[in-house]
């Protein structure tokens, strides 16, 4: 199916005469300079394209003076968002150090951890997890020099293990990053290090004293580990027993939970997932599960100004509060958790445009699967359908990651900013701005607009699998953890459109998300409890 607008359209939606002047302007454009003229010649492209979509089929390229200037504001802001899309084609914003360096912090904090436990003294090689810890520590730091938690952690850990001078260099230069957006916490802390690590030994009165202030600081853990490395200058036996022994006893509760919490997630899940998926394929062959009929009303200008909206809005806090800078997780954890909020607030404005313009035919946003028919069943089925699509997701992530690890080594390990949000920040306030952006606004908000829009409009003009291909693509290709992130995040997607496809409902999409993300959280959650 051809996305037609007067007749002379092929399947791009442009203009072939109009193709044939601007595609060799767009070359050379590109040619000679570079990336930014790239990304200039294809929203110029994409601009016409939108036009097209976002006009009825008999409409053409005319119409009504207003229809027309509705349909050109669009396009030009869906060119917009397209420029500001295509950014990380400059080779500065595709970076693979935050991945790397987030890899490198989950292992050396965990192999740390591990070894003030039982199991951790030496590894099955001979080699000794603590200094394995320190190594990869080291690596997170020069990965990510301005992470003022990945460079506290190793100062710590240095600390720890007598190199006071080197820790209290690093502990210096992290408190220099904190004080950047928190100047009065860095100079507190920087005061406490000094008196903890400095030139001479600190009394037992001085460190009694740190442990109180420290208790204000979220360091958890690691904090109390400052402690010992504080009290281990004066000799091992000035060491409190009682603080020695809450230090181990919480890294054995640590990989306890750690364990506990992981069975769900890649064991029970996935079992049952497999168990659910066999149950359903025999009885979609049997006939008891059948589809809901679709009623599909001829919408789709509405569903694509809906979904530029959607991508516009969520763009603007960058681009208005900070002139696009992306503010980094690790340095600036209250911006990003804001911002992230706000941004889902402001999408909510687009759920309210697509609601208007729905009203205004007639129609409902039943029209895109916000429905409550069939509420319990469609509940349920978000449930398993999570369970079945849990097993898959992990198989196609470690197959991506085992075969880029073969033979591209180079290529980072997929990275969200969330994860470094979650990873250096133990505030409570900040937690629960991530659950509620993860695990409630996107499940809400994308289901709403890659599946009901993107996908409806897609599957009005191409059929299912076309739209299923094509919309869960670009929902992979809008996620930071590309490339090896696609695959398992592209097969999420295309579950999500089956699933709405079959119950023509979003709720079990949306359930299924919650449940993906919630799962995702968890984890991260678990790797790194509240102050690491």
């Amino acid at each position: 199916m051809t996305w037609c607008c007067d007749g002379r359209t092929g399947l791009s939606g442009i203009d072939v005469d109009w193709a044939g002047a601007v595609v060799p302007a767009a070359i050379w454009l590109a040619a000679g300079n570079g990336v930014l003229a790239s990304r200039v010649g294809v929203a110029v492209l994409v601009a016409p394209a939108l036009y097209c979509v976002l006009g009825e089929p008999d409409e053409g390229w005319g119409g009504a003076p207003r229809v027309v200037a509705r349909r050109a504001g669009f396009a030009l802001l869906g060119a917009m968002v397209c420029f500001m899309l295509t950014a990380n084609w400059a080779p500065e914003e595709r970076s693979p150090t935050q991945g790397r360096g987030f890899q490198a912090f989950v292992e050396g904090t965990y192999t740390y951890r591990l070894s003030f436990t039982s199991l951790g003294s030496a590894l099955p090689d001979g080699r000794n997890s603590r200094q394995i810890g320190i190594q990869q520590l080291r690596k997170a730091v020069e990965a990510v020099p301005d992470s003022v938690t990945f460079r506290r952690t190793l100062g710590i850990a240095e600390a720890e293990r007598g190199a006071y001078p080197i820790a209290l260099q690093q502990l210096e230069r992290a408190m220099g990053r904190l004080a950047e957006r928190a100047p009065d916490r860095a100079a507190r802390e920087r005061r406490l290090w000094r008196q903890l690590f400095g030139a001479d030994p600190p009394a037992g009165e001085v460190v009694q004293a740190a442990a109180r202030e420290m208790q204000g600081y979220e360091l958890g853990w690691f904090g109390r580990v400052s402690l010992v490395a504080a009290y281990q200058r004066r000799g091992e036996k000035a060491v409190p027993p009682p603080l020695r022994e809450s230090v181990r006893r919480e890294a054995g509760a640590y990989f306890r939970t750690l364990m506990s919490g992981m069975l769900v997630p890649f064991v029970v899940a996935p079992q049952l997932g497999l168990i659910v998926l066999v149950v359903a394929v025999v009885l979609l062959r049997v006939g008891v599960l059948r589809p809901v009929v679709a009623v599909r009303h001829p919408v789709e200008p509405i569903l694509w100004e809906s979904f530029v909206l959607m991508l516009a809005l969520g763009m603007s806090p960058v681009v208005l509060l900070i002139g696009g800078t992306r503010p980094a997780p690790e340095t600036q954890p209250g911006l990003y958790s804001f911002l992230l909020v706000g941004r889902d607030l402001l999408q909510v404005g687009a759920v309210a445009y697509l609601a208007w313009r729905l009203r205004r035919r007639g129609l409902t946003l039943a029209e895109v699967g916000l429905t409550t028919r069939d509420l319990r069943a469609n509940v349920g089925i978000g449930v398993l359908a999570a369970l079945v699509m849990t097993p898959a997701v992990l198989l196609v992530g470690f197959l991506t990651q085992l075969l880029t690890t073969r033979f591209f080594p180079n290529v980072a390990p997929p990275y969200h900013p969330l994860q470094g949000l979650t990873a250096t920040s133990g505030s409570p306030e900040i937690r629960l701005g991530l659950f509620i952006a993860a695990a409630i606004g996107a499940p809400l908000l994308e289901e709403t607009f890659f599946r009901g829009a993107l996908f409806g409009a897609l599957r009005r003009r191409l059929g299912f699998w076309a739209a299923l291909v094509a919309s869960a693509a670009f929902f992979a290709a809008l996620h930071p953890q590309l490339p090896l992130g696609f695959l398992p995040i592209a097969l999420l997607g295309a579950g999500f459109a089956a699933l709405y496809e079959w119950r023509q409902s979003l709720v079990p999409a949306m359930v299924a998300h919650a449940l993906n993300n919630g799962m995702v959280f968890l984890m991260l959650s678990l790797l790194f409890p509240g102050g690491t």
